[in-house]
């Protein structure tokens, strides 16, 4: 009988002693601090509004806000996530989270490897209202729905838009892929289609200069183009339109 009261003893030690570290000694900007040392997050401002830990090693937030250079970037809505304690025996620090993001919904999984170093970031946005970014706030509109993918400083991004409102030449959806490695950014293909023009991006940008150099091509049909496209005409209804200068300017 005392044999087993030790075991239980000791099973509960076991439970209750990482619950209590959880609590008392984690602070609740250590996750901010993860977050913002990520690829990802890496040079911007992220400040948790009312941040609160529950059981079983829970967290959440009222909200979250993301800012760079001192502009408002994004605000993330009833954040909640929880440390996945399996992990924990295996030297990993696994969060899955949901979230809410301009009227739609966000959700995905971070992994962070305590003694590789090693961060994974996956996260998928549904349903997003274009025109509630901070950015671009009420000049345009439309849904976005998408998959962000970081190994590494290493990443994806792939999209897709529709209801596309106030958009240049009555674009109404879009859809591409865009890759990062360290600071560089590498738009492999973004097309825009309205009834009558069809558009496509390609280009680099450097996210610690800011600096972009992107060819915008434009194919139209039926309605004479804008008069600033002439310049740039290539063929009857083909246009290539370089495109260059900062990020700062644009965000």
């Amino acid at each position: 009988m005392k044999k087993a009261k030790k075991i239980l003893i000791i099973l509960a030690v076991l439970v209750a002693l990482p619950m209590l570290i959880w609590y008392a000694a984690v602070p609740n900007s250590s996750i901010g601090y993860i977050l913002a040392s990520h690829p990802a997050g890496q040079g911007f401002d992220i400040k948790a509004m009312n941040f609160h830990k529950g059981l079983f090693f829970s967290f959440g937030a009222d909200a979250v806000s993301v800012k760079n250079g001192g502009k408002q970037a994004l605000v993330l809505s009833d954040v909640r996530g929880r440390i996945n304690p399996l992990a924990l025996l295996l030297l990993r620090l696994e969060i899955p989270f949901r979230t809410r993001l301009a009227g739609g919904k966000a959700s995905g999984l971070f992994d962070y490897g305590l003694i590789s170093g090693q961060k994974k970031l996956r996260v998928r946005f549904d349903r997003v209202q274009i025109g509630d970014l901070p950015p671009v706030k009420g000049s345009v509109s439309g849904l976005l729905d998408a998959n962000l993918t970081f190994s590494g400083d290493k990443g994806s991004f792939f999209f897709t838009m529709d209801s596309l409102g106030n958009f240049p030449y009555g674009f109404r959806s879009a859809n591409g892929i865009a890759g990062i490695s360290g600071s560089e950014l590498s738009i492999g293909s973004v097309s825009f289609e309205a009834p009558d023009t069809y558009a496509k991006v390609k280009g680099n940008a450097d996210l610690e200069s800011g600096s972009y150099s992107f060819r915008l091509e434009i194919t139209t049909q039926g309605a004479n183009p804008n008069p600033l496209l002439s310049p740039y005409q290539q063929s009857p209804g083909y246009y290539v339109v370089p495109l260059s200068g900062n990020l700062r300017q644009l965000l």
